[in-house]
């Protein structure tokens, strides 16, 4: 199970910038952690990867599938 505690102000900064809610952000990063679960099982989730994953997400502009 991925529990997430990612940063408030970096989804905050993120979804501002590129006119996101919170929420949808943070659903799509949920999405990304899991699709890179199945990708990746050999990794898998690790402590950290909310903190990469919504910066990767507001790099793309919430671009799941450039993400």
């Amino acid at each position: 199970m991925i529990r997430m505690s990612s940063a408030p102000s970096i989804l905050l900064a993120a979804s501002l910038s590129h006119g996101l809610s919170c929420s949808e952000l943070e659903q799509s990063l949920r999405r990304l952690l899991r699709a890179w679960c199945v990708l990746r099982p050999d990794v898998g989730y690790a402590q950290g990867m909310n903190f990469v994953g919504t910066l990767v997400l507001a790099l793309v502009g919430g671009d799941e599938v450039r993400a």
